[in-house]
């Protein structure tokens, strides 16, 4: 008799696994990041296919196979593609920090503290009216907050207000708009740093 594990996820990448099967990764909320395997996801009839396409919030139900998570149910909360189909540039951004995601985290450790951050934030994106460059900001935002969670933050003081909580507004995206050229320096250094 295998567990099943109940958890909200978020579907960062996918591959082909075979003719009909595929591989997705995701950031899960009570399980860190995960490969879990999807028989016959690409074949039309699948009734899994619309709670697991890339970009997508929902709730999975997954057993752990002898090498890889295996999805045995999910539904759908949103999809971001769908969200923002008349949003390039905020579609850009959530396929940056799915990518992100995908490249920093590394094996299954829990960090339920950073998916609230990481739902609430798009939960904020998708709600709000944002110009090109508030969106931007939020990027940069964002991107902070989570090598910040992962421990590869540099010089914290200089942008502790960035840092500390995971409440999004417009003020926020303001101050980062007189620090951004500052901050896309630091960003870069954070991630060399971590060598991944």
């Amino acid at each position: 008799m295998h567990h099943i594990y109940h958890t909200e996820g978020f579907i960062v990448s996918s591959r082909p696994n075979g003719e009909a099967n595929m591989i997705l990764g995701i950031f899960t909320k009570e399980l860190g990041m995960v490969d879990a395997s999807v028989q016959a996801m690409r074949e039309i009839r699948s009734k899994l296919r619309m709670g697991l396409s890339d970009l997508t919030f929902s709730d999975l139900s997954l057993v752990r196979g002898k090498n890889i998570w295996k999805i045995t149910g999910a539904s759908s909360c949103y999809n971001l593609f769908e969200c923002f189909r008349d949003d390039r540039v905020k579609m850009d951004v959530a396929a940056n920090i799915a990518a992100l995601l995908k490249r920093m985290l590394s094996g299954e450790e829990k960090n339920k503290e950073m998916f609230i951050l990481i739902a609430s934030g798009f939960e904020w994106l998708k709600e709000e009216r944002l110009s090109e460059r508030e969106v931007k900001n939020f990027e940069a935002v964002m991107v902070m907050r989570i090598l910040n969670f992962l421990g590869y933050a540099g010089d914290k003081l200089k942008f502790e207000e960035f840092l500390r909580g995971a409440e999004w507004s417009r003020e926020i995206l303001d101050n980062m708009a007189k620090k951004r050229t500052e901050a896309l320096k630091e960003i870069n250094v954070w991630l060399k740093e971590s060598q991944l």
